[in-house]
């Protein structure tokens, strides 16, 4: 089994030997299991969140076993302070306002923040041994250029398929497909939908495997082809209520029939991995064949290492599939491949505005945090008469102090449920 980060191993010794003997081992490797193929950053998620669990059920097991009494006294107690913590806070509506509302915006600012973040450069693409695959651009990409400069023609990716060995394989998509352009006869009523192009590879290149139904077959990915198309999950949800009936049938599409071989599963959002803001209803074959040759520059290609391929290695290969424009003959643009890790493609070009805002967030939270500071100090002060009444009663040094701690942890949890309504708006 490998080895457990330090502080995780720390506070598995918390837990009772009998308990870690018999449960401990199980604990870390469903740990490891959880942090296996993320980043670094996602890796130390996992374990600053299996450590929080894991101090949760050493608090459980060493709670129960001082007898059954105590943990039902300490509950009580415990809803009698939230029951003063409540009444404390609606005596002083207007102090009670204000935290909750900073600690709210505070929170729902980093909550946001952190979900871009997230979502941008730690969740791992939902693709299989997406570390293997690789976007093969045509040139440098750069500000100002037009989609006919950087997109590769057919002919080049057809080359690269049958020569190329650093690659097993390489897929693209047709980046001109305008939004809405096509009609669909889902119901009584036709509804605009938005198409994709792709090579009939692409899902395999991927390692996607259709929610329901299968991929694109060679015959259907060719010139004048049977019409046949994959559902996204979204439109698949919208457009016929997740009917798994659907797959198999025949559709009216732009008047003419087509056949719904599939649909794609739920994790495969295409548009917020490789266009964010865009739409994609459904796929459809797109020929590598000299009719689609002759549209010059349409393809954005994906392509997937070979088990012992690199990045380098790869570009080293398909610079020998390079050709200049005095090399081009009759119809054939120039070609500059440029190989670059896929999530370096999506995600790259966000990672320096990211690291910016998500540490102007946690100032923002620091600024938060002395703020609500501020106005516990000023509230405590007003309360010093009301602190000596109740420690004049036989209240302890212990009991007021969880008093206050009680209050504060109300007003954070009535903050956090702020932000996090925020934050989902």
């Amino acid at each position: 089994m490998k080895k457990s980060p330090l502080p995780f191993r720390i506070l598995l010794r918390l837990l009772p030997a009998s308990f870690r003997d018999e449960h401990g081992e199980e604990i870390c490797e469903l740990a490891h299991a959880y942090a296996r193929d993320r980043s670094f950053f996602g890796k130390v998620l996992v374990w600053i969140r299996a450590s929080g669990d894991l101090l949760m059920v050493a608090g459980r097991v060493r709670l129960g076993r001082q007898g059954d009494h105590k943990p039902a006294q300490r509950w009580d107690e415990t809803l009698r302070d939230a029951r003063h913590a409540l009444r404390g806070l609606r005596r002083d509506p207007g102090f009670s306002f204000f935290a909750v509302l900073i600690v709210g915006l505070g929170i729902g600012a980093c909550v946001t923040v952190f979900s871009v973040v997230e979502a941008l450069l730690l969740r791992p693409l939902p693709f299989h041994e997406p570390e293997r695959l690789v976007w093969v651009s045509n040139g440098e990409f750069g500000r100002g250029q037009q989609l006919s400069e950087i997109t590769t023609q057919v002919g080049h990716v057809v080359k690269v398929r049958e020569g190329a060995t650093q690659l097993t394989d390489i897929a693209g998509y047709h980046l001109f497909d305008r939004e809405g352009d096509h009609t669909l006869a889902a119901s009584d009523e036709p509804v605009r939908v938005t198409r994709l192009r792709v090579t009939e590879n692409l899902l395999n290149v991927l390692g996607v495997e259709p929610a329901l139904g299968r991929s694109f077959s060679p015959e259907e990915a060719w010139d004048n082809g049977p019409t046949a198309i994959l559902l996204t999950h979204r439109s698949w949800s919208n457009l016929f209520g997740r009917d798994p009936a659907v797959v198999g049938t025949t559709v009216a599409l732009d008047e003419a029939p087509a056949t719904i071989i599939g649909v794609l599963p739920e994790s495969f959002d295409f548009v917020s991995i490789f266009a964010p803001g865009t739409r994609v209803d459904y796929l459809a074959p797109f020929p590598l064949s000299p009719r689609s040759h002759r549209t010059g520059n349409t393809l954005g290609l994906v392509g997937r290492l070979a088990p012992d391929a690199t990045v380098e290695s790869a570009q080293a290969e398909l610079d020998a599939f390079a050709v200049t424009e005095e090399q081009t003959v009759e119809r054939e643009n120039a070609f500059d491949p440029v190989v670059r890790p896929l999530r370096d493609h999506i995600s790259g070009g966000f990672r320096p505005a990211m690291a910016l805002l998500l540490g102007s967030v946690v100032l923002v939270l620091v600024i938060v945090c002395a703020n609500l500071s501020n106005l516990l100090i000023a509230r405590g002060s007003a309360r010093e008469q009301e602190m000596a009444v109740r420690a004049a009663l036989g209240a302890g040094r212990g009991r007021l102090i969880r008093q206050l701690l009680t209050e504060t942890l109300l007003l954070a949890g009535l903050g956090a449920a702020l932000g996090v309504a925020l934050a989902v708006l």
